[in-house]
């Protein structure tokens, strides 16, 4: 069978409306998929409110418990804080009026436990009569003998006196005839003060907690509220699930828990084994969650499914004109990416240093002209190795590029062989980018780097130039001023300055004695000592070395480090030129006097030097104790 050009149409066009079914499809399922997700947001939303709404009534239930607590530690501690309390409580130790006392205080209890509910009805006070145990009050002597009591016969206190010395102890784990209980004891502290003269020992059972668990208002119908601990429940509803499923609601404290059926959510009640857990049936409290989700949900749907009818609408209506201009801004995206490589491309072949961007394995991805032409190429040469291309700079070119790809820049000299035959000096810097690729920049510095070494070499010939003047004019101190120079060096680079640094002392201390040059001849060649007015003149010297440098154009500071030699403080270089130059005028033999030994020198130096100088007097002894030291400072 042979298929015609009408049944090839047919074709695309089926494919198309495939396509166009699940393209349907996919918007609707996408659709159902934010649906369900807006549905299950609302829902997690509800279940955050009634988690909030339980959380609150179960802290206003912890709140009214901790209150019950203070309440009741407030009744013990109020008899024990009573003065009277001691006073009777020490008297009814006495064999001739302590029964008199003790009655007094089998009445005070009977009047506190009445008001504060530490009696239970129907329990008499006989002093003769076994009662079975309950709630009450006593007053006990601090080995546990009784004193005073009202109320049912009350645990054994004396496990708990052991703690009860000067605060008030709560044993929320006490125990009335099984029931569970509450034991507070507080000390009775002497008139004298010292050590407690009775303890004030009340108990009741927790049952008066079961009112203060209940809330004002109730919207649950099947809403439990209890008071447990570790062993269970100790007031309130025992209808909630058993232990094994409440420590699932213990472990969590102020969040919902759902065990057997049951919404659970428990609080501690501070200072205390207690949490007050709330329980809820899982229907009643979630059936209106989920109802509302469903409704929720259907709207979404039907939203959703509107929607998705409206798009295939809209799209048909407009594809025709979408792909018409999309098609356009296409184009002219195209044009003008065109358009900018060409201007970044243009502006990179009219630089004059060799720019390029290498990928992982050092292969041109792009060039400008003026590599180009280094390369002997007329275009880029895309997929070439560039250090292959750089002869012996090719091995500098790779370390360069794995160290920028580790530390994201480097730079480095690199001797680039040029057409012709000749190898030129670049700095070059290479710079890992965002996409794994490198830029590498080179600059010629060749020019630069001689027109410096012709500056340095005229820079060298002047000093040499002044120094010889200087020995000239001084023949009794030739050499001086070299022998300062590199003693001034030495001592800058045994106290780890820079380079920089080192080389303006060594500078400073060949010129320092320029000023001599205005000095007239006959005091510098004197034989004798100088007189006051001919030391005056060889100081001005100094600062006149000063003045005749301002105008030098030197690297560093050269000319404010010789200034600074007789300022009072000296800069850090000045300090260090000074004694330089003093140790080698000692050290140096004079007309009029023999040189010092370096031991007397330093000595010297140290009785005058200020507490500044230490630090350099110490380089300068280490320098000589070296061995050749003395040669290796030109002394």
């Amino acid at each position: 069978m042979t298929l015609t050009g009408d049944d090839t149409i047919n074709g695309g066009a089926g494919r198309r409306i495939w396509l166009w079914l699940g393209l349907i499809a996919f918007l609707f399922a996408g659709g159902l998929g934010l649906a369900w997700q807006a549905s299950s947001r609302d829902r997690a939303r509800a279940r955050d409110l009634l988690e909030q709404e339980v959380a609150l009534v179960v802290r206003g239930r912890v709140q009214a418990v901790a209150g019950w607590l203070d309440l009741q530690r407030g009744v013990v501690e109020g008899l024990a804080g009573n003065p009277a309390v001691a006073v009777y409580a020490l008297g009814s130790q006495d064999p001739g009026t302590g029964a008199g006392q003790a009655q007094y205080l089998d009445s005070l209890l009977q009047v506190t436990a009445a008001r504060s509910g530490f009696a239970e009805p129907g329990v008499q006070p006989r002093a003769n009569v076994s009662l079975p145990p309950s709630a009450g009050l006593a007053i006990v002597a601090p080995d546990g003998r009784p004193i005073a009591r009202f109320g049912g016969a009350l645990p054994d206190p004396r496990p708990l006196l052991a703690t009860t010395v000067s605060a008030t102890r709560v044993d929320p784990a006490a125990s009335l005839g099984g029931r569970p209980a509450l034991a507070i004891l507080a000390p009775v502290a002497g008139p004298q003060g010292g050590d407690p003269v009775a303890v004030v020992y009340g108990v009741r059972p927790l049952d008066a907690l079961a009112g203060r668990l209940e809330p004002e208002n109730e919207r649950f119908r099947t809403a439990r509220m209890a008071l447990v601990d570790a062993e269970g429940v100790v007031a309130g509803s025992r209808e909630l699930p058993p232990m094994a499923r409440l420590a699932e609601a213990l472990r969590a404290p102020g969040q919902l828990v759902e065990a057997g059926g049951t919404l659970l959510l428990a609080d501690a009640v501070p200072g205390t084994p207690w949490h007050v857990v709330r329980g809820i049936d899982a229907q009643e409290a979630l059936a209106p969650i989920e109802s509302q989700a469903r409704s929720r949900l259907m709207a979404l749907v039907s939203l959703v499914s509107f929607a998705t009818a409206m798009v295939l609408l809209a799209w048909r209506h407009g594809a025709s004109r979408r792909a018409a201009r999309a098609a356009a801004e296409a184009r002219a995206t195209a044009a003008r990416e065109t358009a900018l490589r060409q201007f970044l491309q243009t502006i990179a072949d009219r630089q004059p240093t060799l720019i390029a961007v290498v990928d992982a394995a050092d292969r041109l991805e792009f060039s400008n002209a003026g590599l180009n032409r280094w390369l002997g190429v007329e275009a880029d040469a895309p997929g070439t190795r560039l250090p292959d291309q750089l002869g012996d700079a090719g091995p500098a070119l790779v370390r360069l590029l794995a160290t920028a790809r580790r530390e994201g820049t480097a730079d480095a000299l690199l001797d680039l062989p040029a057409p012709g035959g000749l190898v030129r000096r670049h700095h070059a810097d290479a710079v890992q980018l965002a996409d794994g690729r490198t830029l590498l920049v080179a600059h010629d510095i060749t020019e630069l780097l001689a027109e410096r070494a012709r500056r340095e070499a005229g820079m060298a010939a002047l000093v040499a130039t002044l120094t010889g003047l200087i020995d000239a004019r001084d023949p009794g101190s030739r050499h001086h001023s070299g022998k300062v120079a590199q003693v001034a060096a030495g001592l800058g680079r045994a106290l780890g300055l820079p380079g920089e640094q080192v080389e303006t002392l060594r500078l400073s201390g060949q010129l320092m004695n320029l000023g001599k040059i205005m000095v007239p001849r006959a005091i510098l060649t004197k034989a004798g000592p100088l007189d006051d007015i001919e030391r005056a003149q060889v100081r001005a010297a100094l600062a006149q070395s000063a003045d005749i440098l301002r105008g030098v154009p030197f690297e560093g500071p050269v000319a404010e480090t010789v200034a600074g030699v007789e300022e009072v403080p000296p800069p850090s270089l000045s300090r260090v030129l000074r004694i330089a130059n003093a140790f080698v005028s000692m050290v140096s033999p004079r007309a009029f006097r023999a040189p010092l030994a370096d031991a007397a020198a330093l000595a010297a130096l140290r009785e005058a030097a200020d507490p500044e100088d230490g630090a350099i007097i110490d380089a300068l002894e280490r320098l000589l104790g070296q061995h050749a030291g003395r040669a290796a400072l030109g002394l």
